[in-house]
């Protein structure tokens, strides 16, 4: 997460995205959350931000904790997409399940 109004916070995204793809299993979900969109002052552009998540496999949204503009969607989004790969992973451990 970082804050649009904060260009330095998007400059450490791009630093703790590196740090936690040593430690994420391959293929696991990053989304990139820009915070405070309700503010009006960005110093981020979502252009900018869309485009650098695209660039290295992630996803972007834009939230706001203060009127919880899409915060539940961002971890409804981690959680589905958790959910589908641990489907994958069964239908791999067990192959009677292939297809379903």
């Amino acid at each position: 997460m970082y804050d649009v109004t904060d260009k330095d916070s998007f400059e450490k995204v791009k630093v703790w995205r590196v740090e936690l793809r040593k430690y994420l299993e391959p293929g696991t979900p990053i989304i990139i959350a820009g915070n405070k969109c309700d503010i009006v002052n960005r110093t981020v552009s979502e252009a900018e931000a869309d485009e650098y998540a695209k660039s290295v496999g992630c996803e972007h949204i834009n939230t706001s904790a203060k009127s919880g503009h899409n915060v539940r969607e961002v971890f409804t989004q981690l959680a589905r997409s958790k959910s589908h790969r641990i489907l994958i992973f069964r239908n791999v451990r067990n192959p009677k399940n292939l297809g379903r």
